[in-house]
């Protein structure tokens, strides 16, 4: 499953669901207003990726060693919207059914994974 986290741009929700991935967001779950902690025990839970454009779980993932997830971060401006989009999709399809953990970051039209 991959947990989209509460503010982030629903197109990405509605792109992978289109594609056939199981996506549930927080405001699913009725979890809004959550810690970013909170965010990623309850993926961890459910074995799910965390979808977010929060930076702040970078923080979390190395300053503070939160790594049994794997986490997909967008950072993007609007015009760069679609093609953050189809970088998202061609991830997902990569790596979503991979073992292993990540943090994975999409921005300005280039994917970077690093392996955790």
């Amino acid at each position: 499953m991959i947990l989209a986290d509460e503010n982030l741009n629903f197109k990405f929700v509605q792109s992978l669901r289109d594609e056939g991935y199981p996506v549930t967001t927080i405001q699913d779950k009725q979890l809004q207003g959550i810690s970013d902690q909170m965010v990623i025990e309850v993926a961890q839970h459910q074995s799910a990726v965390v979808l977010t454009e929060d930076k702040d779980f970078g923080e979390l993932v190395y300053a503070h060693n939160l790594q049994d997830t794997t986490i997909i971060f967008l950072r993007y401006r609007k015009p760069e919207l679609e093609i953050t989009n189809k970088l998202l999709l061609q991830v997902v399809k990569d790596y979503y059914l991979k073992p292993g953990k990540r943090f994975i970051t999409i921005a300005r039209g280039f994917i970077r994974v690093n392996e955790l």
